[in-house]
């Protein structure tokens, strides 16, 4: 399997790897994407070249596979942050009593990112181009 077009969550993952595989058929960057340090969660300026980056998170059962037809499967980048080892349920818009957990990934390398040129956008009101030519002329 190559590395940029990797599927292995069950519900999010294909649709990026689609967005992902059309930016990089529209263009090519300036990186390859097989490099193993590309497009790590400790890439870019906020880390300062670490190579560890600590996490928060609620506290749940993350990546476990519960759909029917991923019965007797598991999930190899599962992660289970509770004691009662169970998915916790939406909370609704009171999150207080869901407990935070700290931890940290040591990613071995320092992470890369592609090179960008950051956009500014102008977001000031604008008029009707039309509009102004037509009153330019009269």
């Amino acid at each position: 399997m190559l590395g940029w077009l990797a599927t292995n969550y069950e519900e999010i993952v294909p649709l990026c790897d689609a967005f992902l595989i059309d930016i990089k058929f529209w263009a090519n960057l300036d990186k390859k994407w097989i490099e193993p340090d590309m497009f790590l969660g400790n890439a870019g300026d906020e880390y300062g070249g670490q190579t560890k980056v600590k996490y928060q998170a609620q506290a749940n059962h993350y990546g476990k596979y519960t759909d029917p037809y991923n019965e007797g499967k598991t999930n190899p980048y599962e992660l289970d942050f509770t004691e009662d080892h169970k998915i916790q349920e939406n909370p609704g818009d009171d999150d207080s009593g869901v407990p935070v957990v700290d931890f940290i990934i040591d990613f071995g390398v320092v992470g890369e990112v592609q090179e960008f040129t950051n956009v500014k956008l102008d977001l000031s009101k604008r008029g009707c181009l039309a509009e102004e030519e037509a009153e330019a002329e009269a």
